[in-house]
C-alpha cells in the first residue's frame, strides 16, 4: 500500500511501491507526476497570499501597499510584479530520489526558486510564516497521491488478470495427471492384446515342436 509522511516542511517520504508490479522507472514517472500537483497546489495557495494553503503571509505597510498603487504594481501580498507567482507555475522546483526498497522522497527547493528569483530569499524570511515557500499542507498528500494508489490499484488487477488467464505450472500438470489414466488405457491396451497374442503363438509352436519330435 502507498503511504506518504511529510518528514519536513517541504520533504515528502513515499512507501509502499512494489517493483514487481511495476518498474522503477514507472514508479518515478508517478512520482513526478505527484510532485507536479503538489507544486501546482503550492502555487495556487501563494496566489491566495498563503503558506501551505493556511497560513496567510504578514501583512504590508500602509505606505507599501499606497507606493505600489502608484507603481501599478499587484495590490497582493508578494505580487509586485508576480515573478515568484510567475516561476511557481512554470519551472520544475522538485526533485525525486530513486527507489529504494519501496521507498523514495520528494523535496521541494526554496534554493532552486531563490536562484531563479533572488528576492524569494529575502520575502521568504521576513513575510512567510515558517520561511519556506515551497513548504506543503499534510492534508495535500493524500489528493495528490491518489494517481500513484489509482497506478497500484490497476497494476494488482492486471497481475491477477493475467494469473486467470494463464493456468499455473501446478494446475498444468494436475491437468496432465488427469488425463493420463486415460491415455495410458488407451495405450496399454493393443499392447497387451499383442502380447497375449505373440505368447499363444509361442506355445503352439513348442507344442508342435513337441510333436514332432514324439
Amino acid at each position: 500500500m502507498i503511504l506518504f509522511e511529510l518528514v519536513k516542511p517541504n520533504v515528502i517520504v513515499v512507501t509502499g511501491m512494489d517493483t514487481t508490479l511495476l518498474s522503477p522507472a514507472a514508479w518515478r514517472n508517478a512520482l513526478v507526476r505527484f510532485a507536479e500537483i503538489l507544486q501546482a497546489l503550492i502555487s495556487i495557495s501563494y496566489s491566495r497570499e498563503q503558506v501551505a494553503g493556511r497560513a496567510h503571509f504578514l501583512a504590508n505597510s500602509a505606505g507599501w501597499n499606497i507606493a505600489k498603487a502608484k507603481m501599478g504594481a499587484d495590490p497582493r501580498r508578494g505580487h509586485q510584479w508576480n515573478r515568484i507567482q510567475s516561476v511557481l507555475g512554470r519551472a520544475n522546483l522538485y526533485g525525486v530520489s530513486s527507489i529504494n526498497e519501496g521507498r523514495a522522497v520528494v523535496t521541494f527547493s526554496d534554493r532552486t526558486l531563490q536562484a531563479l528569483v533572488p528576492h524569494a530569499y529575502w520575502y521568504a524570511r521576513k513575510k512567510v510564516p515558517g520561511g519556506i515557500i515551497m513548504a506543503l499542507n499534510p492534508a495535500w498528500l493524500p489528493r495528490a497521491g491518489q494517481f500513484l494508489r489509482l497506478l497500484e490499484t490497476r497494476a494488482i488487477a492486471d497481475r491477477a488478470r493475467r494469473l486467470r488467464a494463464a493456468p499455473s505450472r501446478a494446475e498444468g500438470m494436475l491437468a496432465l495427471a488427469r488425463r493420463e489414466p486415460f491415455q495410458r488405457g488407451i495405450i496399454r491396451k493393443p499392447l497387451t492384446l499383442a502380447l497375449t497374442a505373440w505368447s499363444v503363438t509361442a506355445k503352439c509352436a513348442a507344442k508342435l515342436n513337441l510333436l514332432g519330435r514324439i
